[in-house]
């Protein structure tokens, strides 16, 4: 009996770190797929600062999940650094994830960005220190 209870734990223990093998391969994938996109938008608030308009900006980026081909969205404020090669001179910065390039050009004219970008952004920031950066992945 002993030694039937010793297999079926070892067994367990086996299969248990098997399936915590398999989890890790998931973890660390690569999250999208060759050929995605991303959008990165860094904003500097007219009001330098602002906690409120930043909140604002925040908000608003949540909006662009609606999109279509929109994989994922991310917002949020400076992580300020005394490092020198860290940019850490603005306020907001929003990564948007499309599936491919063209996700990227229906999104530039989708209601949703337009009446963001007309209401909150251009309200809220500075568009002489706004930069956009946008790269495909190659992973």
């Amino acid at each position: 009996m002993k030694k039937v209870r010793f297999a079926l734990s070892s067994m367990s223990l086996v299969l248990m770190m098997l399936s915590l093998a398999s989890c890790s391969k998931v973890l660390y994938a690569p999250m999208y797929q060759t050929g995605s996109v991303s959008h990165v938008v860094v904003c500097t608030l007219k009001n330098h600062g602002n906690e409120a308009d930043r909140m604002k900006l925040i908000e608003a980026a949540r909006e662009l999940r609606k999109i279509a081909g929109v994989y994922d969205v991310e917002a949020g404020t400076v992580l300020r650094s005394d490092r020198p090669v860290v940019v850490s001179d603005y306020d907001v910065a929003m990564v948007v994830i499309f599936r491919d390039q063209s996700y990227l050009q229906k999104y530039l004219t989708d209601p949703i960005h337009v009446r963001l970008v007309k209401e909150v952004l251009e309200p809220l920031t500075d568009m002489s220190k706004t930069r956009v950066y946008d790269f495909v992945n190659h992973e």
